[in-house]
């Protein structure tokens, strides 16, 4: 069976419970686990951002899109005129046409409203060609790493553990696309050196740790 795949991150409780709610009522299998991004807090500041990842199947990212779609067109008479889209500039709307993915559903629906009430009008093939082009931009890899690379190789070298973790990134990252694909964040090449910086920095890792037992060991001796 197709394993669960990320969908979107939520904050509130409110929002998780229609979610799920929608998701049930419509026979959609899904899974939710919660997470506490406390990386921030590193810097002595920044809050903790605790939410909730909701993941479904790969299949069942168009039938979602698609509810969530209609469900955000259902509310639109239900928008204030002070809601922040109105002042939104025609090129920033256009954006969020573009670029649905990093937006909500409803702000999607409201965007292309107002875009309607300027005179912008989008069939469902262009919505679609849109769509397909953003497809595409999002299926490019990040470029090359050269930097990261050279830094991974040094750190690998000299046993870190970062260089272990920049090996493993470079080589197995991955990032899920709109459709549900999943695919890995760096080029064929990069993806290489991950492997290679992984490798190097776990050999050196383990002589490192053989070497500190053997020297504990004369010591105790």
């Amino acid at each position: 069976m197709a394993p669960f795949i990320k969908y979107r991150d939520v904050f509130e409780a409110s929002e998780l419970a229609e979610f799920t709610q929608l998701l049930n009522s419509h026979n959609i299998e899904f899974e939710t686990e919660d997470f506490d991004d406390s990386l921030g807090s590193i810097y002595g500041n920044s809050p903790v951002i605790k939410g909730t990842t909701i993941k479904i199947r790969e299949i069942d990212f168009p039938n979602v899109d698609a509810l969530l779609d209609a469900e955000a067109a259902n509310l639109l008479d239900t928008v204030d005129r002070d809601y922040h889209l109105f002042s939104f500039s025609d090129e920033e709307l256009l954006e969020i046409i573009v670029k649905p993915d990093e937006w909500s559903a409803f702000d999607y629906q409201v965007a292309k409203s107002i875009l309607a009430s300027r005179g912008f009008l989008f069939g469902d093939e262009k919505l679609q060609e849109l769509r397909r082009q953003r497809l595409g931009e999002l299926t490019k890899p990040e470029p090359p790493q050269t930097w990261l690379i050279v830094w991974g190789y040094v750190l690998a070298l000299f046993g870190g553990f970062l260089g272990l973790f920049i090996g493993w990134h470079l080589w197995k990252s991955k990032k899920v696309l709109p459709n549900g694909q999943q695919m890995h964040n760096y080029t064929q090449t990069d993806r290489r050196h991950g492997m290679r910086i992984f490798l190097v920095g776990l050999i050196m890792a383990v002589i490192l740790v053989s070497y500190r037992m053997v020297l504990l060991d004369t010591i105790w001796l």
